[in-house]
């Protein structure tokens, strides 16, 4: 039994060591081109041909002729790439082995989630579609652009505020001027000081046209500039808190997280090993074990093992609270079942101490124990992982 109880704590530290040296193998290493640069290829260069086609075709070629290539697709679309994006689109590509380009965009595609490269035969068949989508985008944009920006936020604002501003744009084409006049004062005397009479005025001549889906098309196009411009002001944030100590990908603190991991890391190290080889020396009745039994010790640290560990998975909890409930992952779907397993295996044995207890209530305090000592590994193994990446 002695070989036995060494050979399990063996087993359990080497699998955590492994587990470790695994997750740092895989540690994925950094790209030697800036994102920033490796974006502004994916989507300039990658919009009508494909990024791949560039990387497979300069090789071999000279800076003059890859230059000469590059303004030629800018010549194509005129004021899509600028005389700065154009610049870093040449300092990218100015090597031979475009290979490492490659790769870092098929990594930025992977973070990000977005589609392949198209290959030459899917990028013919979506020229058409993409046409019409970008001809769709440009006439809104440039219908947009025929409003003054702070009328059209003044529209949405205001008349946006009780009913939606696409009720007007819908109601007003084929009504008088003096309709829609009459429309506009009266949702005015619904909320007397909302609107003012210089703002009636503006609202009235921004509604005055017969085609107000030019007016909507400004208010989407706004409203998408808006909505953009909170997410970089999302991710600046997220930066910011990163260099303050907190992880980018949510809002927990990084300390609040590697003192979760060592606590619990710990207390498996102290109480775990100690309770389980007790439990295995009392199951097995076996006396040349080399940790002696003690029942009553055996109990105390079990019922202190089974708190600490309960109380650790709260505080698993208040991380996956503070990193904004995102989809849960191993690691957190092991803790809760190690936390689960030990609460059945901590109540089984409360009963057990009792004494007089069914014959059943050993069986299940050791399944679900052990149980959770081996989820406990893989617990361990991903949040060292998890350490790793962040």
């Amino acid at each position: 039994m002695k070989k036995t109880v060494i050979g399990l704590l063996c087993f359990l530290i080497g699998a955590v060591l492994v587990s470790f040296a695994a997750g740092s193998a895989a540690a994925p290493e950094p790209s030697p081109f800036a994102p920033e640069d490796v974006r502004l290829f994916r989507d300039k260069c990658g919009s009508c041909h494909g990024w791949k086609k560039a990387v497979d075709y300069f090789p071999g070629k000279t800076a003059e002729k890859r230059s000469a290539v590059i303004e030629r697709m800018r010549a194509k679309k005129p004021g899509f790439i600028t005389d700065a994006e154009s610049a870093r689109i040449k300092k990218l590509l100015s090597g031979d082995n475009l290979k490492a380009v490659g790769a870092a965009v098929e990594t930025l595609d992977r973070k990000t989630g977005a589609e392949p490269s198209p290959s030459k035969s899917s990028t013919a068949k979506q020229k058409t579609s993409k046409g019409k989508a970008k001809d769709s985008a440009d006439k809104k944009a440039t219908e947009a652009a025929a409003f003054a920006p702070e009328d059209i936020r003044l529209f949405r604002d205001k008349c946006g505020s009780c009913h939606g501003w696409k009720k007007a744009v819908e109601y007003f084409p084929g009504k008088t001027a003096e309709k829609r006049s009459a429309v506009i004062e009266r949702m005015r005397a619904k909320n007397p000081g909302f609107i003012t009479d210089a703002e009636s005025a503006r609202i009235k001549k921004l509604l005055s046209g017969e085609d107000l889906k030019a007016v909507g098309a400004a208010v989407e196009e706004m409203e998408k500039k808006e909505s953009e411009k909170k997410s970089e002001g999302e991710r600046e944030d997220a930066g910011a808190a990163a260099a303050a100590g907190f992880t980018g990908g949510g809002g927990a603190p990084k300390a609040m997280k590697v003192s979760h991991g060592a606590a619990m890391f710990v207390s498996f190290l102290l109480l775990g090993i100690y309770v389980v080889a007790t439990g295995v020396k009392r199951r097995y009745k076996t006396a040349a074990a080399s940790i002696k039994f003690d029942w009553k010790k055996h109990v105390f640290r079990g019922k202190l093992y089974v708190v600490i560990t309960l109380a650790g998975f709260g505080g698993g909890l208040l991380i996956y609270a503070l990193d904004g409930f995102g989809a849960p992952g191993p690691h957190f779907i092991a803790g809760a079942a190690v936390a689960s397993l030990y609460l059945i295996g901590g109540i089984a044995g409360l009963r057990l101490a009792r004494g007089k207890a069914p014959a059943g209530m050993k069986h299940l305090h050791f399944a679900a124990t052990i149980s959770a000592t081996i989820i406990y590994l893989f617990s361990i193994a991903s949040g060292v992982s998890l350490a790793i990446k962040s």
